[in-house]
Order: structure tokens, then sequence, then C-alpha cells
């Protein structure tokens, strides 16, 4: 067994690192390639700046200095520096630093949902078909390739969710204060401690006990104790700041079918009933582990059930405001969720749950392996031609602003081509 186990694991490990690299194949050979468009502007000036303090300064990275008069970097929510893959950028550079870290992440997150999925005793191969429904899908790619580095943090997910499971409460709160260290601040922390918050319930009716329920406060309070250090720099510096967003948003079951089948997955493409690009909506799932999620919750129904209630509450939130009592209009009225936008969000988790009864599915297959590996191969593949190609993002330039002049200056704001010292020089 212990045998066994082990050669699990390192055909895993080589799993996932092949994987991780195919689906990055945009990045591989221009690692040092820094992209200027969309997010990655601000995101490499602050990558850039803790770099060079470090590197050339040799002090802690407390302070952006070079752009728009500074801003702190320890105390931004969405500084990355307290982190292992900070290294990264301190040994290749800020700019391929942040493609390494998109490669890696891939791949724990791959690893991540195979781990969860083997936690739920689902094979192998359904397993295999869990991390490729969850980090095959579009989302990764589409947030990445726009520079929402802080997103990151999401492919932790599985494993905090399998290591809830199995009692690994102190690990557990680690990898949530990872999140948060991570950026993860205002949306995958709370999206990911929503997942398990609602996963101990279930847990805690099923088993009629609270335990669950008592780890889960075990787990927060110690996250809340490892995550301190930033949480009060960023306290100290924002105080009480908040940018309370609109509950307006809504999104049609139309749109929803697009944003979950549609193999037109490009970046720049703009949905007609809403206000961003299609990087805020795309979370592809390939018809074949639709099916075989679809084939999981009829024929194992009991086992299914859970993951069923939440693939059914990340849906409806996704929908936004469709009703005053809609899930996600109530759940904006709490004060931590005022500032979130975009419901479509949860859709990142949602593909993670969707991935659980996918591998249910597969599971019905155990009499025809072959038939198994074919589909889940195929359906990887399909999902290898929708969504990786939207890294090509990532090394995106921003188009010649010679024009500017003195009487022509105007501030860039984060989506702007040039960064706020950049514009000044070029209007001198």
């Amino acid at each position: 067994m212990i045998r066994a186990r082990r050669s699990e694991t390192k055909l895993l490990v080589l799993g996932s690192t092949l994987f991780a690299l195919a689906f990055s194949y945009p990045l591989l050979g221009h690692l040092t390639t820094a992209g200027l468009v969309w997010d990655w502007m601000p995101n490499l000036q602050m990558a850039w700046a803790a770099w060079y303090t470090v590197v050339h300064l040799h002090r802690f990275p407390w302070w952006q200095t070079w752009v728009c008069g500074g801003y702190p970097i320890f105390a931004h929510p969405e500084s990355r520096i307290i982190t292992p893959f900070f290294l990264l950028h301190l040994l290749f550079g800020p700019a391929a630093g942040l493609h390494l870290e998109i490669i890696a992440h891939l791949g724990i997150g791959f690893a991540g949902a195979y781990f969860l999925a083997r936690t739920l005793e689902i094979s192998p191969i359904g397993a295999v078909a869990c991390a490729g429904t969850f980090m095959g899908s579009s989302w990764y790619y589409l947030h990445l390739g726009v520079g929402h580095v802080m997103f990151l943090g999401y492919v932790y997910a599985p494993w905090i969710l399998a290591l809830f499971l199995l009692d690994y409460v102190v690990i557990t709160a680690l990898l949530l204060a990872l999140v948060l260290y991570e950026g993860g601040v205002v949306y995958a922390l709370p999206h990911i401690l929503l997942l398990v918050g609602v996963s101990a319930t279930i847990l805690a009716v099923e088993r009629r006990s609270f335990r669950p329920l008592l780890l889960l406060g075990e787990i927060v309070a110690l996250t809340l104790v490892f995550s301190a250090p930033k949480l009060i720099a960023m306290y100290v510096t924002l105080g009480g700041f908040s940018r309370p967003w609109s509950n307006s948003e809504v999104n049609t079951l139309p749109e929803m079918a697009k944003f979950l089948f549609s193999t037109n997955q490009e970046i720049g493409r703009k949905p007609p009933i809403t206000m961003w690009n299609y990087c805020e909506y795309g979370a592809y799932i390939s018809p074949v582990f639709a099916i075989f999620a679809l084939i999981g919750t009829v024929t194992n129904f009991r086992r299914a059930l859970p993951w069923l209630i939440l693939v059914g509450l990340l849906f409806v939130l996704a929908l936004g405001d469709f009703s005053d009592y809609s899930p996600w209009v109530l759940l904006h009225r709490l004060p931590f969720a005022a500032d979130w936008r975009l419901p479509s969000r949860f859709l990142i988790i949602f593909t993670l749950c969707v991935g659980i009864l996918a591998g249910l599915g597969v599971d019905r297959l155990r009499d025809h392996k072959l038939l198994g590996v074919m589909l889940v191969s195929a359906a990887i593949l399909n999902c290898w031609l929708v969504s990786p190609s939207n890294l090509w993002e990532a090394l995106g330039w921003p188009t010649p602003q010679s024009t500017l002049t003195p009487a022509s200056f105007r501030m860039a704001d984060h989506n702007g081509f040039l960064p706020c010292d950049a514009v000044r020089r070029s209007a001198r």
C-alpha cells in the first residue's frame, strides 16, 4: 500500500508538471518578456519595486517609491512578497518571476484537485477528470492573461478543502494565510472560506455533530493569527476604507451557458449585456466533463448530493441580481461583501465542484478503464484547445503614445497604457 501511494505520488508530480507546461505554452520561451497591457502594468510595477528594493537596496520592500508619489507594498492588499514564490522574483527578476508563478500555480492547482478527489475516494482516472475540469477551465487563463495575479490563490482551494476534510487544522490555516499573503484578500480567500464553510455545515448535518463547525472555527482563528502581520499593516494603512459596489449586476441563463460552454473564450470579447470583457466571465467546462458530472449526479445521487448543493449555490450566486432576494443581493449586504463585484467570479469555485461530480461520473466506467482514459484525455485536449491561448495577452505591450505634450498631460489609471511617472516623463 505504501509503495503504491509513493508510485502514485511520483506520477502525480510528473503529471502535474507536464500539465502545467502544456497549458502554459504561450509563456515558455518568453519568460523574461514583460507584459504591460491590461492589469499587468500595476502588478509589474509592484513586483519590480519589491525586487529592486531587496536586490539593489538590500531593504525589506515596505514601500513603492517610484510611481504616483509612492504607496505601501507590504500593506497593499494585492502584494505578494510574503510567499515562497517571491524567491522566483529574486532569482530571475520580476517579469520571469511572475510568469514562473503562473506555471507553478497551474501544477499546484492540478495536483490539489487530484488530491481532493482521491481524499473523497474517487478513482485515479476520476481524480484526473476533476483536476482537468478545474485547472483546464478558461477562468485561470483569462484572469492571468489580463494580469489578475491576485487570483492565483484560488488554486489552493482543493488543497484547503481536502486538508479540512482530513482534520489537518494547522496546515489548512497556513494555506488560507498564504492565500491572503498572495493577494487574495478580497475574492480568493472569502470564496474559499465560503466553500469550506458550506462543506462544514453539510458535514455537521450529515454527521449530526458540531465537530466540523468547531474545526472550522479553529481554522479561522489560526488563519487570523498567521495573517496578523499583513492584516495589521493593512488596517493601519487603510483603516476602515471601503469601496462599496452596486449589487445590480446580473447574468442571464443564456449568457451563463456561453460563459461555461462557448469555445470562443477570447479575453477581448465583450458579452452583450455586460460592462466588462470576457476575462471576467469565462469558466469553460468541456462538454465531456459536464456529461460525466451529470452521470455522477444521477447514478450516485447520495454521494453527489453535497457537491450538487455547492454547485447549485455557486451557480445561483453567479447569476447575480436576478431578484430582490437573490443570494448575491443578500450576501452583498454583509459588510465584508459590500465591495464585491462581478458575481460571475463564483464560477471559479463552481468548476472545482463540477470537477468532483465529473470524477464520480468517470468512476461509473471502472469496468471500462480504457474508455474512461480516452474520454478524459479528449476532454483535457478540448480544454487545451480553448483555454491557454489567452496567456498570450500576458506578453502584450501597449500602443505607443508618443503624441503626449504638456497640454495633453493626463494621469493614467490602472488600466492605462503608461504608469503615472512614465506619463510625466513623456509630457516633459
